[in-house]
């Protein structure tokens, strides 16, 4: 549920400035601040992976699937706070506070990993015949695909 990037570009404020006269490009700054959210999640990621696969001790693919769909998500969560946080900037606050805890981009950015996180949920429960593995497959793919997706416009995009 962290999502330190959907407002990691507002919280620059009035000092944005500064980011703009710097001579890096803007995918550079973005890739920095993805860095710092994947900085939270990974290590966290990794070891409930690591701890579930101990608890449940799932046969080859099924701990595979533990360790890799949530690093994709990992790497979506990163990008699409971002994403969202170009989409939606505050750069008018007088408090961080207003930042973190009160924009729609912080909002989305939490809502929006969760709802990618139901998702391959729902799918298992809504077609239990079908194998599991390939469920995981396809919907890791789609994350990846989706985050490169993102990732691509993010890169392309000018600091606001």
């Amino acid at each position: 549920m962290t999502c330190t990037s959907a407002v990691s570009l507002s919280l620059e404020g009035k000092n944005l400035w500064i980011l703009k006269s710097a001579p890096i490009e803007a995918a550079t700054i973005y890739r920095s601040k993805m860095s710092v959210n994947a900085t939270i999640l990974l290590p966290i990621s990794l070891l409930s992976s690591l701890f579930m696969s101990l608890c449940l001790k799932p046969t080859i693919m099924p701990a595979m699937w533990m360790f890799v769909t949530p690093l994709a998500y990992v790497a979506f969560t990163c990008v699409w706070g971002i994403f969202i946080n170009l989409k939606m900037p505050n750069f008018e606050w007088e408090s961080e506070v207003t930042v973190i805890k009160q924009s729609m981009a912080s909002v989305i950015g939490i809502l929006g990993g969760m709802l990618f996180g139901f998702i391959p949920m729902v799918i298992i429960f809504i077609l239990p015949g079908v194998d599991r593995n390939l469920i995981m497959g396809v919907i890791t793919l789609a994350v990846i695909g989706f985050t490169s997706f993102l990732y691509i416009k993010v890169c392309g995009t000018k600091l606001p």
